[in-house]
């Protein structure tokens, strides 16, 4: 899952976060069935959905507002500046909150139960240049927050992202072509599981994820050829470097506690995804 060429999925965990897409700045998707590493980079084994967004200079200054039941509100807002010389800004953003519903009926709730929260806010930056050469740069950065409700006290869970991307494209020449792009993330999750009695009376702590932060560096250089035919043949390369941690406590019962005790445990994975790729 991409926009703008640069994974969408947490780097640690797979995941993804559909919060993070701001509608207002879609442009368009790509969707493509079966393996598309050589395009679309080494994640690529099953299938690619690409979302693309509109250039900065594309852009025109819009707000959208919602209200809905369960206290649902939505507010989401792009501003787009055309700074002379071939450059354009675009800031935009969201603020999301829903008391959200039951997730069961109410002749099966019992005193533990509540209902699906949901708050977020996200804010876009992106930033276009375009030279009379036909090069052209673009630079993007997102923050993100979130925080959940699982349907009980005690269940819940949070997100926060940040992340920017640099991206290169032009000519070199009538036939030659080069495109560079470049990415960081930086993302923490956290969550809570309980468990509960058939009556659902009693909370109790089942596993807390306190601690999982995940980060990734990439990048891709692809250059193309347009043949005089109009075959096209390209050629580069991708990588991508990903590492993450997943502490946690669990739950360690004892007979002479009131409530469980802790314990800790700590996974650390780090993957390093390099590959060349060519298509004609």
């Amino acid at each position: 899952m991409l926009i703008d060429g640069v994974p969408l999925n947490d780097p640690f965990g797979g995941w993804i976060a559909w919060s993070k897409i701001l509608r207002l700045s879609l442009a368009g998707a790509e969707i493509v069935r079966g393996g598309g590493s050589a395009v679309w980079g080494n994640a690529a084994l099953g299938g690619v959905v690409q979302l693309l967004t509109e250039a900065p200079t594309e852009s025109a200054n819009t707000v959208a507002a919602a209200i809905a039941d369960h206290s649902t509100h939505r507010l989401e807002a792009t501003a787009a500046a055309d700074l002379g010389r071939d450059s354009a800004l675009r800031v935009a953003g969201r603020l999301f909150s829903t008391d959200g519903y039951y997730q069961f009926s109410p002749d099966q709730r019992g005193p533990v139960d509540r209902s699906l929260d949901s708050r977020h806010r996200l804010l876009v930056a992106d930033f276009d240049h375009r030279w009379a050469s036909g090069w052209r740069i673009e630079t993007g950065a997102r923050l993100f927050a979130e925080s959940r409700g699982n349907g009980s006290d005690l269940q819940r869970n949070a997100s926060r992202e940040s992340a920017a991307r640099l991206h290169l494209a032009g000519p070199l020449g009538e036939q030659l072509s080069l495109d560079f792009l470049a990415y960081a993330q930086r993302q923490h999750f956290s969550s809570t599981f309980t468990s509960n009695d058939a009556a659902r009376v009693v909370e109790t702590p089942a596993l807390d994820q306190f601690d999982v932060p995940a980060s990734a560096l990439g990048g891709a250089f692809v250059a193309t050829f347009r043949h005089t035919g109009g075959a096209v043949t390209s050629a580069g390369t991708d990588l991508r470097w990903v590492s993450g941690r997943n502490a946690r406590r669990l739950p360690l019962q004892r007979r002479h506690l009131p409530a469980p005790s802790l314990r800790g445990r700590r996974t650390v994975g780090r993957r390093r995804l390099p590959r060349p790729l060519a298509a004609d």
